[in-house]
């Protein structure tokens, strides 16, 4: 069930979770940057004395920054994209499981139509069997022009028969094959074209193949553990949200390279640095701050629901 459509969206969620996880998590971090700017300027001659020419200036810059996470809104909304990517996890397993089940049931009921072809099959030859008994003995004046008649009907609902019971093969057969992702002949051994070569029922068809079962308590089903996880990711975005109204510290270190000179830029001279300590607090939002926050309790509130 690898090639599954569905299995691969799911596989799709999970790695952009685990991608997003990146992104978040990235902000615990420092970040380095490196810059470099050249500017040619000329003062106005309004404001400037008359001897100020225009100048040239050469800059090379390497920024270190560092948001402090003192309250721990960071961490909390690294932790939301752990159990985020936790949820798309158990998801695709949920998936699995529920493609292999009704991968399962679609095989069962293909042998079953399959059987019960085979029967009709059987029962037709024995009708038509029966037919030209009742034929030569209305030919020898031993049988009556009923039981011919109806051998005859017989034999035609029999034949009439098989056709809607292939048409049935056939549809199961390609329910197995979107649900495969591929022709379900491989897993099968026969297509709607070659009846007569299927092999026999098979329990060990590996359908659940790479399929975790759920065993024991409730917690071990995907479906619950995907739950558990959704509800502790919003509580820390809900978490995080909060923590938006606290202050906010960073820290930004740089070096730099400046000269107006291009012959002396990379030298001693040019050398130079600051540090930059900065705080911000939002003191108002337009209400994007506690719409956020009342979302996040929302989404919590789903989570305890479902």
């Amino acid at each position: 069930i690898s090639g599954n459509y569905s299995l691969e969206a799911s596989r799709a969620k999970l790695e952009e979770a685990k991608a997003k996880r990146k992104t978040v998590t990235a902000a615990l971090y420092p970040s380095l940057t490196l810059g470099a700017a050249t500017q040619r300027a000329e003062p106005s001659k309004n404001f400037a004395a008359a001897q100020f020419q225009a100048i040239d200036v050469y800059q090379a810059t390497l920024d270190l920054g560092w948001d402090l996470d003192i309250f721990g809104r960071i961490n909390s909304m690294s932790r939301a994209a752990d159990f985020n990517s936790e949820v798309a996890a158990e998801n695709l397993e949920a998936a699995k499981l529920a493609v292999g089940v009704e991968t399962a049931s679609a095989y069962i009921e293909l042998m079953m139509v399959r059987d019960r072809i085979r029967i009709a099959q059987s029962n037709l030859r024995n009708l038509l069997d029966a037919w030209d008994i009742a034929r030569a003995k209305a030919a020898a004046g031993l049988g009556s022009t009923y039981d011919l008649a109806q051998a005859e009907a017989e034999y035609a609902k029999s034949r009439a028969g098989i056709p809607v019971l292939e048409a049935t093969f056939a549809e199961v057969y390609a329910r197995i094959s979107f649900l495969l992702g591929e022709d379900a002949k491989k897993f099968i051994g026969c297509d709607p074209k070659s009846l007569r070569s299927c092999p026999e029922f098979s329990p060990e068809k590996p359908v659940f193949s790479g399929v975790r079962f759920a065993e024991g308590s409730l917690l071990n089903r995907p479906d619950i553990r995907a739950a558990d996880f959704q509800l502790r990711a919003s509580l820390a975005e809900s978490s995080s949200f909060n923590l938006e109204a606290y202050p906010q510290l960073r820290a930004q270190v740089r070096g730099s390279l400046i000269s107006s000179d291009s012959s002396n830029w990379i030298s001693s001279n040019s050398k130079g640095w600051s540090i930059n300590p900065a705080a911000s607090w939002v003191i108002f939002s337009g209400g994007k701050i506690s719409g956020n926050i009342e979302a996040s309790e929302q989404r919590v509130a789903q989570s305890l629901a479902g």
